[in-house]
């Protein structure tokens, strides 16, 4: 079963007329909605005169409740995963920024037409991408099985955000909390020089454990295990050589050493890095002066899996990530023959 940071989101008015549902797992009927609404309407209420304060989250036995409010209409996550209250909070901060930008008109003259907002589904969607909430449902759909031990998010302002560990030492978080800003910083501002922008980076030491960092733009993914998955070599060509690397990745890359020796992890082996369309590779070649970056000019297959699974669930995975291009690679050619058509 695919595991959900959330079951489900309502926008409902406060008199209990929910103005949009978005329903994550088993289909949930409008009273559910009115009734969470009048019980977060009662409870705001009363700690607003009670204690005179705010109410943001609302911890349950099993899950809980994250919600914000603006003006009469509120705002709700239910069924939430309680590791990940303070990324849901923010989360759902940008979701309600987003409704009212684009709704604010429409909730000022509603007049009971909920299919006005029906259309905010797409932006939601786009929402949980820049958050990077699919991905972070993915690894921990695996989480059990896999060979990963510590899944984290940072916000881009470097906080900690969400995590869930499985024999992590607090020095290995504290060590990638603190290196993966300065990393993903001099990545980008190398990767400036050839007009790319990093996605992705792997980065595996020599006794085969790896560290997978994915930005988004609200977050950063940062994920560590021992690598289930040998990692396909780009082999260096003259003509493919880039640049030479001697700061800041070098630099950096010795203060990486330096961490990974202390806990055991072995040396950074090498750093590979996908863009839109292509894999750069960077390889230390300890007898050369000189370390290159070097670049196929397509995404290898192998870097779209999870590099923590079981070979078993590396297949399913495998099928699944199929399907998907697959239907992306559709719906491309769908656009393209609608747009000649359209000429």
């Amino acid at each position: 079963m695919k595991a959900l940071l959330y079951d489900s989101f309502y926008v409902v008015v406060n008199t209990g007329t929910p103005l949009f549902i978005e329903q994550r797992l088993a289909a949930e009927d409008e009273d559910q909605a009115i009734l969470i609404a009048g019980f977060l309407s009662a409870i705001e209420s009363f700690t607003e005169e009670a204690v005179q304060d705010k109410i943001k989250s609302i911890e349950l036995t099993r899950k809980d409740m994250v919600f914000e409010r603006y003006k009469n209409v509120i705002f709700v996550l239910k069924g939430t995963d309680p590791d990940a209250e303070i990324l849901l909070e923010k989360f759902l901060h940008e979701v309600v920024k987003s409704f009212i930008l684009n709704y604010y008109t429409q909730i000022q003259e509603f007049n009971g037409n909920v299919t006005t907002f029906q259309p905010f589904q797409e932006r939601l969607n786009q929402l949980k991408q820049d958050f990077g909430l699919p991905t972070i449902e993915e690894y921990l759909s695996h989480f059990k099985q896999s060979s990963q031990t510590l899944l984290l998010v940072q916000s881009l302002k470097n906080e900690e955000v969400f995590s869930k560990e499985k024999l992590a030492s607090p020095d290995l978080k504290h060590l990638l909390l603190e290196i993966t800003p300065v990393l993903w910083q001099s990545i980008t501002e190398l990767f400036n020089y050839v007009k790319e922008t990093p996605r992705k980076l792997f980065l595996s030491t020599q006794n085969q454990y790896m560290v997978v960092v994915e930005s988004f733009k609200h977050s950063r993914v940062i994920s560590y295990g021992k690598q289930k998955v040998p990692f396909p070599e780009i082999t260096p060509h003259g003509e493919k050589a880039l640049l030479p690397l001697k700061t800041p990745l070098q630099q950096l890359t010795t203060a990486l050493n330096k961490g990974f020796r202390t806990l055991a992890l072995g040396e950074v082996n090498s750093l590979h890095v996908l863009t839109a369309n292509k894999t750069f590779a960077y390889k230390l070649l300890k007898e050369q002066e000189n370390t290159s970056l070097y670049f196929e000019p397509k995404i290898r297959e192998e870097f779209l899996f999870n590099p923590f699974l079981p070979i078993d669930l590396l297949g399913k995975q495998q099928e699944n990530t199929n399907l998907r291009v697959k239907e992306k690679d559709e719906h491309t050619t769908k656009n393209r023959q609608e747009d000649l058509l359209s000429e």
